[in-house]
């Protein structure tokens, strides 16, 4: 199991055995080091606490180490090193897990043994950044960073989890609490999970330790947006650059990759290294943005040309970094670019989390504009048109539907009428706003072409009990699509070539300050959401170098598909492939898949989330 994840942390590994006097139980933990802090054996793992009690294994890095560290001394605490797992530790002796959870501010997943309640807890970071995976087979209780300790078993019995494999077609990832195994099952950000190894094992729930819309001030505007940005991210960024090993920064060009780098380079003791990733193909090529940045702020800059030939080397590599089916086509270019920053740096600073917290993207603008249209028709009208929309969607009335927005021109080449009706039939057949936002994110309305289709949906309890449209949305998209799509992929393509990444834009107290203002001051005037983002950035770099229409990262996929991944592609769709897996409809498959080489219609999304299963299915069960 250890040797599993050795990518992870190459840098040393650690074992610890036990058993109770009885032998009814035998626990083992295990840890891969990615020295970061205290690279000295003495801050080796697993970990016991001072007085014993406590044995740890813990991936991550605790932010506010050292100002809980001189509390500890000022208590009496002696420290033979100086890493945040000596100060975990410590702290687990003083108040125990859940009272120790509430006072770490970082990103961690760890796992937790107490020698004398004989008691193992597993617990996660607020947002997720760190990943956990818990579940049976056999008699044992397993976990791990990864599935791939887990998987790597000899007595593993795991099967693929219908459901989510419906959830990953949905939404091109498999979202928490799901794995792609039943049995298994992600630990959910801001949880932690308690067993009692004397009883045996049983479906014990997690517990929550935090939640952003509680734990966040209810006042709004209690200070200047970007004097009070200013303050608490530049502690935040402060405490983000220790570091034993070399730091540099993603820069995107964008506004919070920008802002992360501007802030470096105003507390970093020596030139900031940045990296950003290039296309050949000028229509998605941000490096020259990025570049004027990095002039700007002065850094020593690394652009990583991203040539299509070169996707062909990186996409082999993803079923080994990724776990599970994970179809975010930017996950190509983040394993490029964190294999060179890992060249230079070993911690490497993003931008992640801006848009979440701070209501950066344009799709709440365009849904709550549905909305409004939407909630203003009476139920009745929007049954009938959701209902109609349905028919023309679906062939053979499609061709027809298809011929005549074409020949009005409403529809240029390469899309369909099912894609417009769909999403149509979708919309007007919303309840809420938090239906009507499923949809948005959801793939569903290319109509991916699967045989005994699981049709779930994320849950969205958790939701309804927050009042703004607009933070509902933001809601949802900080538990599901941040931790299972953005944190996926930035965490796997880093951790896969030793990179450790850091965001200092979820920080738990970054969240809640952002919590704290109204919709309007995120929103700002221009109603393009990141207000203070945008604002504290144009103290720092002229908004000449940043005012740009919001690109994201995207790729090339179609042409790439047609051309340099043709050959790969072609020997993953073939009919005696696609018909093993025994998930797809296969002469659907193929259909779409020779429509999009003849340029028919754009099916690269589709194509692209076979593709990753069946690259993972390959790689899963060769």
């Amino acid at each position: 199991m250890t040797d599993a994840l050795s990518r992870r942390g190459p840098d040393g590994a650690g074992h610890w055995t036990g058993s109770d006097e009885s032998e009814e139980y035998r626990l083992g933990l295990a840890h891969t080091r990615l020295s970061i802090q205290d690279v000295s054996n003495l801050g080796a793992q697993p970990m016991t606490s001072p007085s014993g009690e406590w044995v740890v294994s813990f991936n991550g890095e605790i932010y506010n180490f050292h100002m809980l560290r001189d509390s500890l001394l000022s208590d009496g605490v002696r420290f033979r090193g100086h890493s945040d797992t000596e100060v975990l530790v410590a702290l687990l002796d003083r108040f125990g897990l859940p009272e120790t959870l509430k006072r770490l501010d970082g990103m961690f997943a760890l796992a937790a043994y107490s020698k004398g309640t004989r008691r193992l807890y597993l617990a996660r970071d607020r947002v997720g950044e760190k990943p956990l995976y818990y579940g049976t087979t056999g008699s044992c209780f397993v976990f791990g960073s990864t599935l791939a300790p887990i998987v790597d078993l000899p007595f593993w019995q795991g099967e693929i989890d219908r459901q989510a494999v419906g959830l990953y077609l949905r939404y091109r990832y498999v979202p928490t609490p799901y794995s792609i195994y039943e049995g298994i099952r992600k630990l959910p950000a801001a949880h932690y999970l308690e067993i009692d190894t004397r009883r045996p094992l049983e479906d014990t729930p997690p517990v929550r330790y935090w939640s952003l819309p509680e734990s966040a001030p209810q006042s709004r505007e209690p200070v200047d947006p970007v004097d009070g940005l200013q303050s608490v991210l530049s502690q935040v960024v402060s405490e983000q650059l220790i570091s034993d090993r070399s730091l540099g920064a993603f820069l995107s060009g964008g506004i919070d990759s920008s802002l992360i780098t501007a802030m470096m380079c105003e507390q970093a003791s020596q030139r900031v290294k940045t990296f950003t990733v290039a296309f050949e193909e000028p229509e998605y090529n941000e490096g020259d943005f990025a570049k004027r940045i990095a002039n700007h702020l002065g850094t020593d800059h690394t652009e990583a040309v991203f040539p299509a030939r070169a996707c062909l080397d990186a996409v082999t590599d993803l079923p080994a970094a990724f776990d599970e089916p994970f179809a975010d086509a930017s996950q190509l270019p983040m394993m490029l670019v964190a294999r060179v920053a890992r060249q230079s740096v070993v911690v490497a600073l993003s931008g992640d989390g801006g848009d979440e917290s701070f209501a950066g993207y344009d799709r709440y603008y365009r849904c709550l504009e549905d909305w409004r249209r939407i909630a203003a028709m009476p139920a009745v009208l929007r049954g009938a048109t959701s209902s109609a929309a349905k028919l023309a969607a679906k062939p053979p009335t499609e061709l027809l539907a298809t011929a005549l927005l074409r020949a009005i021109g409403r529809l240029g080449r390469g899309r369909r009428a099912r894609s417009i009706f769909g999403r149509i039939a979708q919309q007007y057949g919303a309840t809420d706003i938090v239906t009507l936002y499923h949809y948005y994110l959801a793939m569903s309305r290319t109509s991916v072409p699967v045989v005994d289709h699981q049709d779930v949906w994320l849950p969205d309890e958790v939701f309804r009990s927050v009042t703004s449209d607009l933070r509902k949305m933001m809601s949802m998209d900080t538990a599901y699509y941040l931790p299972d799509d953005i944190l996926v992929k930035v965490d796997r393509a880093t951790m896969f070539v030793g990179l450790e990444s850091r965001a200092p834009l979820l920080d738990r107290r970054i969240l809640e300050f952002a919590w704290s203002l109204s919709d309007d001051a995120v929103v700002g005037d221009d109603g393009r959401g990141k207000a203070p983002l945008r604002a504290l950035l144009d103290t720092k770099v002229p908004r000449a170098l940043t005012d740009r229409p919001k690109r994201g990262f995207a790729v090339p996929l179609a042409a790439w598909l047609r051309k340099d991944l043709r050959s790969w592609a072609e020997d993953l769709l073939t009919p005696e492939r696609l018909a093993a897996t025994g998930v797809f409809d296969v002469s659907e498959v193929r259909l779409r898949w020779r429509q999009h080489l003849d340029r028919v219609w754009d099916n690269s999304e589709l194509i692209w989330s076979v593709l990753q299963f069946q690259a993972w299915a390959q790689e899963a069960q060769p």
